[in-house]
């Protein structure tokens, strides 16, 4: 099981898909920073770059980055955006 929820920008009112693999972590253990306001995050925040697929139903523009702070971030950690699409993970500051 997994919890799949809409998040909120740390800044402003835009939310983001997120995926958290077995319930591991609560909710509030996340921080996320919006396209507008990804430059905000500190260092050490996970840069999710999005390349979506083409699919009709992905809502992430191609090249929008967000960036995320939380336990074990990462799609091969288990805690990450849960969009129709692709994307590149760097850590910022880094």
């Amino acid at each position: 099981m997994c919890d799949c929820y809409n998040h909120k920008c740390e800044v402003c009112e835009t939310t983001m898909p997120f995926y958290i693999a077995d319930f591991e972590y609560p909710r509030s253990a996340f921080k996320i920073w919006c396209h507008r306001h990804v430059k905000q995050a500190p260092k050490g925040a996970v840069i999710f770059k999005f390349h979506p697929k083409g699919s009709s139903t992905s809502k992430v523009p191609k090249n929008e980055k967000w960036a995320v702070v939380g336990p074990n971030v990462g799609l091969q950690l288990g805690n990450h955006p849960n969009v129709a699409a692709d994307w590149d993970e760097t850590i910022k500051g880094k």
